[in-house]
């Protein structure tokens, strides 16, 4: 009777964790089509696979996966913090590892592209004018790694709590390094184009823009609910 339970718990935990791979990936695939039909809108293609164009569809992947990367890695730890102020928010704690994991694959697959697969891979001079960015992306996704490698319950009792902590909370780090990445490449010069006159991008925001502009935000809930806490 006893090992029948024991099976019995593992069938559900199991069942349980398929179900929170599911609702990560179906959330990253929501974030990833609506970021890339974003970006082809903001070209002036309204019906990308529907009409010719001339925007390469590899390029617009490519920014699908970092943007993807950047909102899933945030949404998972501002699901905590929004689960005090919104009840709903409270059912989907049990979706933060994988929403986060999901996040860092996605990061992955965006350097993967960007090294090996984009015109420029053959260019030595790209590399050498974007070695910062690359460094920052490269470093993010190891910090990254490491918070995902860790994030088991093997290493939650070999650590011990607060060491096992301290670790996953490299994950504003690794947000950080990626926000930097980001800033490098010089896309403060498009959003000051932006500014300038919306009009030539349908006034759509720059990507990057928006996803600064979400990171921020959600780093200024963390900071309330800290402050909330304490006080």
């Amino acid at each position: 009777m006893e090992k029948e339970n024991i099976l019995l718990e593992k069938q559900q935990h199991a069942m349980h964790e398929t179900k929170d791979w599911i609702y990560a990936l179906k959330l990253a695939f929501g974030i990833f089509i609506i970021v890339v039909y974003y970006h082809y809108m903001r070209r002036g293609v309204f019906l990308p696979f529907f009409s010719e164009n001339t925007v390469s569809f590899l390029d617009m992947a490519n920014k699908g996966f970092a943007i993807t990367a950047v909102f899933m890695i945030t949404i998972s730890i501002l699901i905590g913090p929004l689960a005090q102020f919104l009840p709903s928010c409270g059912k989907k704690i049990g979706y933060r590892k994988e929403i986060g994991i999901v996040g860092v694959f996605s990061a992955i697959i965006h350097l993967i592209i960007s090294l090996l697969f984009l015109p420029w891979k053959y260019d030595v001079a790209w590399y050498q004018d974007h070695r910062a960015s690359i460094i920052w992306a490269i470093l993010s996704i190891i910090v990254l790694i490491v918070i995902t490698v860790t994030s088991t319950k093997y290493h939650l009792v070999t650590f011990g709590y607060k060491k096992w902590k301290r670790i996953q909370r490299l994950v504003y780090l690794g947000l950080l390094f990626a926000i930097l990445h980001i800033m490098v490449l010089g896309k403060i010069a498009g959003w000051k184009k932006w500014f300038a006159d919306p009009s030539v991008t349908y006034y759509l925001p720059p990507g990057t823009l928006v996803t600064i502009s979400f990171v921020a935000l959600a780093l200024l809930v963390r900071f309330i609910v800290l402050f909330k806490n304490k006080k």
